[in-house]
This record gives C-alpha cells, sequence and structure tokens, in this order.
C-alpha cells in the first residue's frame, strides 16, 4: 500500500469521525460510554470540529509527490495517534 492510498484512507475516516461527533455529539458520546453533560457535548463538538479539519489536511497532504516527505508524514501521524491513545 503506498502513501497516497492510505492517506485518502485515513482522511476519510477522520472526517466521518469528525462529522459525526460534530453532527451528533451525544449520539458519539453514548457509544463510548461516557456520561452526557452540556460540557461534554461541547468538547465533543470541539473535537469533531478539530477532527474534521485534521481530515481535510490530510486530504491535501496526499497530493504530496515526494517519497520522503510521505513517509515522514505518515511516520508522524503514526506516532500522534499511539501518543494520543497512551
Amino acid at each position: 500500500m503506498n502513501y497516497r492510498i492510505m492517506f485518502i484512507l485515513n482522511a476519510i475516516v477522520v472526517v466521518l469521525f469528525g462529522a459525526f461527533f460534530l453532527i451528533q455529539p451525544q449520539t458519539a458520546l453514548s457509544l463510548f460510554g461516557t456520561e452526557v453533560y452540556v460540557s461534554t457535548l461541547l468538547v465533543a463538538r470541539f473535537f469533531g470540529g478539530a477532527m474534521l479539519m485534521s481530515g481535510i489536511f490530510i486530504w491535501f497532504l496526499k497530493d504530496i509527490f515526494d517519497q520522503k516527505t510521505q513517509k515522514s508524514l505518515g511516520i508522524a501521524m503514526l506516532a500522534g495517534s499511539v501518543g494520543d491513545l497512551s
């Protein structure tokens, strides 16, 4: 799998999750088993907007033709995802 396909798949998944958190934050939070308060709804909307912008940013990065830059960005996104999960 080359980096262009990886960026396309990553962008689509991130945009879908971001739109879900932005449009239906109460449903998204209940799927993850969190308690729903007004403050958590606002944080979920903020998180959804951030994910939506990240997905758009990744979508534009797929058109970079320099393999070294794509590889570096792919490793940086992987490191960020692993750091966010811990």
